[in-house]
């Protein structure tokens, strides 16, 4: 098959924390004409939203990268964005010959741009979009939804990073120092995604022992008392939901 211009694939691999931003980046894209398409041979712009926490999750996200890279067609972008982008930074196009671009998990909203970048360089080294001055995940800066549909359920996000720095976890140097959403964005939201899917907030971490919790919306189901080992009900926008949706904390 011969590749589109104008068209984009996306993979997004690790928690539903980025499938989150996966989504909110194919709404970025489409926002800007691009169409999504299924068939990596048929895009011109290739993403793998990569995940860099546990070996294993590196070791897939390069495995992928390098599948995409080995069949890149002329004329093809491939990008790296995520954790393992933002953690390995400019080492990861050393492991992976030919990737274009590499933008991190702080400035995801960037990604039109970059794509924009990498049209119209001139050389073919690779162009990195890990600014030293985004100390935290940017949030809310381009009006997304965070919001990501699967199936019956839906991930909303509440906040990102981590303010304890743990020595045997890297969410920290992946995502900055802890960073709510308005809280006013997180209730709307909340309050629209039942109408994505079906309805039933409940507060949950976006993965086990995360410190970046997102809120996910599930269909109707028996209730019992919350497990506080994997509810949030201290964060802040938890709070709010939960006076929202008293019956479902």
């Amino acid at each position: 098959m011969s590749k589109r211009r104008d068209t984009y694939y996306l993979l997004s691999l690790g928690c539903a924390k980025n499938t989150v931003d996966s989504q909110s980046m194919e709404v970025l894209l489409n926002g800007a004409g691009l169409h999504n398409t299924t068939a990596p041979d048929r895009a011109e712009v290739l993403i793998v939203n990569t995940c860099g926490f546990i070996a294993a999750a590196r070791e897939e996200s390069v495995k992928a990268l390098r599948d995409l890279a080995a069949h890149k067609r002329p004329g093809q972008l491939l990008i790296a964005a995520g954790c393992l982008s933002q953690r390995n930074g400019h080492d990861l196009a050393r492991q992976v010959p030919g990737l274009d671009g590499v933008i991190g998990t702080r400035r995801w909203m960037d990604i039109v741009d970059l794509v924009h970048r990498l049209r119209a360089r001139n050389l073919p080294q690779p162009l990195y979009h890990l600014p030293d001055e985004a100390r935290t995940v940017g949030t809310d800066e381009r009006g997304v939804s965070r919001v990501a549909v699967q199936g019956a359920s839906a991930y909303l996000k509440i906040a990102d990073g981590c303010r304890r720095p743990c020595a045997f976890c890297a969410i920290p140097a992946i995502k900055g120092t802890a960073v709510s959403r308005p809280t006013e964005r997180v209730v709307a939201e909340a309050q629209i995604a039942p109408s994505r899917t079906s309805t039933d907030p409940t507060m949950r971490p976006g993965a086990s022992g995360s410190s970046s919790p997102t809120h996910t919306v599930r269909p109707p189901r028996t209730r019992r008392s919350p497990d506080p080992s994997t509810t949030c009900v201290g964060h802040p926008a938890a709070r709010n939901l939960a006076r929202r949706f008293p019956t479902s904390l």
